[in-house]
């Protein structure tokens, strides 16, 4: 049996389209592409990792808009299972059968359970761990007596992973350039 350590963003969930579904919500409102694209950046500065709630603090802070309590659950109101590729989907379901699925991840601990959980692949995973900062030190954290295979689709991440972990085989994989 080998161990397989997933990322999950932009690895097996399409965080790219989630985004563009997430702006366009937003833009539906009434605000500019620019100012969601700018207070896209600095709520992930100032907060450390991207929320919509976050986001939309933000904006209210930037503009003369005003989202509100409900404006913003519709915001919220995302259909998870759209952002996934069908394909991971059946891989996963294979690959839990005959390994031990391993999902790594970054982010807000709320959000990132959210995603995870309604986009449907959590049942494929034998741990799921969310950190909020480095993959690096869960990893420097455990024993592996098995083969075990990274699949991330960072390269700067990829490449400490090469570095620190030689016998990890780590595969670079990105959702957004192998759909459509």
């Amino acid at each position: 049996m080998s161990i397989i350590i997933f990322d999950f963003d932009d690895t097996i969930f399409n965080t790219r389209k989630l985004k563009k579904t997430i702006f366009d919500k937003i833009e539906s409102l009434g605000i500019s592409s620019e100012i969601v694209k700018n207070s896209y950046e600095i709520s992930k500065k100032r907060f450390n990792h991207y929320t919509p709630d976050n986001h939309i603090s933000i904006i209210n802070e930037m503009s003369d808009h005003d989202i509100s309590p409900k404006q913003t659950a519709e915001i919220k109101a995302i259909d998870f299972s759209l952002h996934r590729n069908d394909k991971i989907h059946d891989i996963l379901s294979s690959l839990s059968k005959k390994n031990h699925l391993i999902l790594l991840t970054i982010g807000d601990q709320n959000f990132q359970k959210l995603k995870i959980h309604k986009s449907g692949i959590s049942k494929y995973f034998h741990e799921i761990h969310i950190v909020s900062d480095r993959k690096e030190d869960f990893i420097s954290g455990r024993k592996f007596t098995d083969d075990v295979y990274f699949i991330n689709d960072k390269k700067s991440e990829n490449k400490i992973i090469k570095k620190m972990f030689p016998n990890i085989k780590v595969i670079d994989f990105n959702i957004n350039k192998r759909e459509p």
